[in-house]
C-alpha cells in the first residue's frame, strides 16, 4: 500500500525507506500518541497524528496543514516588514 501512495505521489519520496515502514508498525506497539509532518512532492503538508488503541490497532489521522502553514509565513513576513517600517 505504500508503494501505491509513493507511486500516486501521496507520501513523501525521501521518507520510503525500510527504517520509516519499521517506524510506522512501532505505532501498533506504542503507549501514547506521536505526531510528524509530512512534506509531499505536490508542495502539501500533512500533520499525521498515530494514536495507539490499547485493545490493538492504529488511528491514523491526517491533516492537510498547506495553508495554514502559508498563512503563517505570510504573517510572519508581514509582521517583519512592519516591524523594520517602524525601526527605520
Amino acid at each position: 500500500m505504500l508503494d501505491q501512495l509513493r507511486a500516486a505521489r501521496k507520501l513523501p519520496d525521501s521518507r520510503i525507506t525500510a527504517s520509516w515502514k519499521a517506524a510506522l508498525h512501532e505505532a501498533y506497539r506504542a503507549v501514547e500518541a506521536k505526531e510528524e509532518m509530512w512534506h509531499l512532492p505536490d508542495g502539501r503538508t500533512l500533520r499525521v497524528v498515530t494514536t495507539p488503541n490499547p485493545e490493538g490497532g492504529v488511528i491514523y489521522l491526517f491533516d492537510d496543514v498547506t495553508e495554514r502553514l502559508d498563512l503563517e509565513r505570510r504573517y510572519d513576513a508581514l509582521i517583519r516588514v512592519q516591524g523594520e517600517t517602524l525601526d527605520t
